[in-house]
């Protein structure tokens, strides 16, 4: 089994991931660094899309293959959590040999439309470039190239794209991970609608954790204003659209578990064997997962009496997302999350 956990951004997850990583049968892929290749922007539904369900001409799959390898160079240098071993390297490796897997012809060549999301500038190099190109090129009697050649990417209705996708992702995944019954990763499938991506997984499930939008509110715009600026907290309006919008695509399926954040804390015995249940984990954790700690992480919203009006309105149009807390009363800690 591959059992992603999954959230909406900080919607405690990390916490579903903690308890998870202490069972005996499972293993954590990646140690526990997100895994979004499927879904994320230019990932393999993008390379999907373009190579399989809509492909024009040699254009959108060069395109679309190029923004995937720029993926893979990018994280192939930055992987944190693998730079003390020689994964890095081997994640490269295996990267590109699934583009090869999925290009059927592969040439050295100009890519004059790449120019065109450059703006001016763009423009510019574009036609002094390619003007320059050919005055030499007609004096000179010699082919010189002022626009960089490059390598080049065509593929068009790939034969067995699926089989090989998903040969690559769990080749990805076995790279970090023991022989275990459980295999478990932290943010393979958007939370929203994790179908999407199950076809390329083996045996995939999916623990969907959601948490009070209040707290999510004040978790972006306080304790994270740096790193969670994706999330917009300018205005009380702007994140109920957000937060709305982004909700209402949510399915439901038997593969997938949805869970609350603060039930973990609240209900753990219940939701500990909700999970148990659902994902067939053996030998109770020993570590990870401390509800007695993470309960300060609850109820952040009743610390800031500044965001009392813009705490109202969250009330008042996101009221099936709030969590019924029990207790009024704030705990007693440091404003410190998870």
């Amino acid at each position: 089994m591959v059992l992603g956990i999954c959230g909406y951004g900080y919607s405690g997850s990390g916490a579903v991931m903690d308890l998870i990583n202490g069972y005996s049968n499972v293993s954590v892929a990646w140690d526990g660094q997100e895994f979004i290749y499927v879904y994320t922007p230019d990932g393999i539904l993008d390379l999907e899309y373009d190579l399989m369900i809509c492909p024009r001409r040699f254009m959108s799959s060069d395109i679309s293959i190029r923004r995937y390898f720029d993926i893979i160079q990018f994280d192939g240098l930055k992987i944190n959590k693998l730079s003390k071993s020689n994964l890095r390297t081997d994640f490269r490796k295996r990267s590109m040999r699934y583009i090869e897997d999925i290009t059927q012809v592969k040439w050295r060549g100009s890519r004059p439309f790449s120019f065109r999301n450059k703006g001016i500038a763009g423009l510019l190099y574009f036609k002094i470039f390619g003007l320059a190109e050919g005055i030499v090129n007609r004096h000179l009697h010699k082919k010189i190239h002022f626009i960089p050649y490059t390598d080049l990417f065509f593929s068009y209705n790939t034969e067995n794209f699926e089989e090989i996708t998903k040969r690559y992702i769990m080749d990805l995944l076995e790279m970090t991970c023991e022989n275990n019954e459980i295999i478990a990763i932290n943010q393979p499938f958007p939370a929203d609608n994790p179908i999407q991506c199950f076809k390329y997984f083996e045996d995939p499930y999916a623990i969907i954790v959601d948490r009070d939008p209040r707290d999510v509110y004040i978790t972006a715009k306080y304790y994270y204003p740096n790193i969670a600026n994706w999330i917009p907290v300018d205005t009380a309006e702007h994140f109920i659209r957000y937060y709305s919008q982004m909700r209402s695509n949510e399915i439901e399926d038997n593969r997938i578990l949805k869970i609350r954040f603060e039930d973990l804390i609240y209900n753990y015995s219940t939701t500990v064997k909700k999970i148990e249940d659902f994902a067939g984990t053996t030998g109770f954790p020993s570590k990870g997962f401390d509800p007695h700690i993470s309960v300060k992480n609850t109820q952040l919203f009743r610390l800031y009496d500044n965001e009392r009006k813009n705490i109202e309105k969250i009330e008042s149009s996101l009221s099936q997302w709030l969590y019924p807390f029990k207790e009024p009363d704030v705990l007693q800690r440091t404003n410190e999350v998870f």
